[in-house]
């Protein structure tokens, strides 16, 4: 391995690397053997059903499936370049699923053509703390970003169910349609679980799809305990994005798109069945080498073998391993954020962890007698706007002595009906696993030295 690769791992393996999601990898083995499988060019999508990602590109997601709460002998998935990717995917899905006719007019059509098909306005729902990948796509797909409703959150972060509804029924009466809501097992900033059980149930009643961007959060399917309450009622989902690269440490770039109802569900709805390459015949037994073949259900052509990153660590490390991975990251935050309410003359926990992220802010002392935690109320606004200041100048001045990495986030609530922007504050994701208490301790003493080296403070 040449420097410039020990220097990469080195860097993503050291536990004091909190500004982002990188952390210790499974073995580097992993990628090497990857890309052995891809020396000739040829990807999963076309490989010979003699060739062993042939066999566990679907088998992966079906396990997977199962652990989330799926029944795995009619679920499956496929991989796809990243998270953003397979929300994506699942939005063109439940598009050509919803609105047929694109795949041949588009959504440009005349006058007549609208009345050929009975057209109505797509119209998509996610929450304000979603990640923005679903903007995104609603722009690459040609749904616009007017027909994105942006539902509103609770003071936890949460999706809120009611608004949801509300707007749903206001695009109806608009002669709008309702087809898809994405709701997030793990939201960006706050890390929080969007009530997923009622959001299935309005899904259901309204006739939309039901995606569940997990790419951070979907990994808590390996925890019993967590699963049951973060993950209640993910099983009514058409869809979930679940990452590997992230909580699991399996490597870049390793996501999957797990649907409910089978590949099918995918493959009716983006097969172009191109001769040259798919010889899939329908009535194929599925036992057959030549069923293995997935490459019509996707988008792309050429593709990486990514399951068999993720095979391998489930593989080695097992269902329990990929567990007390996960349950280290949260015990992490948990202890995390109980040492900052310890130091609460000096600190404020902007929100308990539900997963793996804390967000807190230091308060100088110079700032304690008009910030000091004890004075505020329930009220968002009583936030004071002098704590992103601070914040971003710690952060800056910690990063740039370059003992551990830091970074920070803001977000918006609603007090009512009004947005109320919260000031910047520390978002710290554990995600290592050599990460312990000293660590948590260094963090908070960095924080503090830096805190004392630019305000002043004895």
């Amino acid at each position: 391995m040449d420097s410039s690769s020990e220097t990469s791992n080195n860097y993503t393996e050291d536990a004091q690397v909190l500004d982002s999601l990188l952390t210790k990898v499974h073995k580097i083995i992993i990628e090497y053997l990857n890309e052995g499988q891809n020396g000739t060019g040829k990807t999963l999508n076309y490989l010979s059903p003699k060739n062993l990602i042939s066999k566990i590109s679907p088998e992966v997601p079906q396990n997977g499936s199962g652990e989330k709460g799926y029944d795995e002998t009619i679920s499956s998935g496929l991989t796809c370049p990243g998270g953003s990717a397979s929300n994506t995917l699942a939005l063109v899905v439940a598009r050509n699923k919803y609105f047929p006719y694109v795949t041949e007019y588009g959504l440009c059509l005349s006058d007549d053509e609208k009345k050929e098909v009975d057209y109505k306005t797509p119209v998509v729902f996610t929450s304000i703390h979603s990640h923005y990948s679903v903007d995104k796509a609603v722009i690459m797909l040609g749904i616009g970003k007017r027909n994105l409703i942006a539902v509103k959150c609770d003071e936890s972060g949460k999706m809120d169910p009611d608004a949801l509804e509300n707007a749903v029924i206001k695009a109806i009466k608009e002669n709008r349609r309702p087809f898809f809501v994405n709701a997030t097992a793990g939201t960006t900033v706050l890390g929080q679980f969007d009530p997923l059980e009622k959001i299935g149930e309005i899904c259901r009643k309204y006739d939309m799809w039901f995606h569940i961007d997990g790419s951070l959060g979907g990994s808590v399917m390996f925890c019993e305990n967590e699963r049951r309450v973060l993950l209640k009622g993910s099983e009514l989902a058409n869809s979930f994005t679940f990452n590997p690269h992230k909580m699991l440490g399996v490597p870049l770039q390793c996501s999957f798109l797990l649907v409910r109802d089978g590949l099918d569900e995918i493959r009716n709805r983006v097969a172009l069945k191109a001769n040259y390459l798919f010889h899939r015949s329908e009535d194929m037994d599925e036992d057959d080498p030549s069923s293995w073949d997935i490459g019509d259900s996707t988008v792309g052509c050429g593709r990486k073998p990514d399951s068999l990153k993720m095979w391998l660590s489930w593989r080695y490390y097992g269902t329990e391993g990929f567990s007390n991975r996960v349950s280290n990251a949260l015990l992490c935050a948990n202890r995390f954020s109980e040492l900052i309410k310890e130091r609460n003359d000096k600190y404020e926990l902007f929100r308990y962890p539900v997963s793996n992220l804390v967000s807190f802010w230091y308060i100088p002392k110079c700032l304690r007698s008009t910030c000091k935690p004890d004075i505020f109320t329930e009220s968002q606004k009583c936030y004071p706007e002098e704590l992103a200041e601070v914040t971003k100048k710690i952060c800056d001045l910690v990063n740039s002595k370059g003992e551990i990495l830091l970074d920070y986030a803001s977000v918006t609530l609603h007090e009512g009906e009004t947005p109320v922007r919260v000031p910047e504050f520390f978002r710290i994701p554990f995600n290592s696993p050599i990460v312990d208490e000293n660590y948590l301790e260094k963090i908070i003493n960095e924080i503090e030295v830096c805190g004392k080296e630019i305000y002043g403070e004895q």
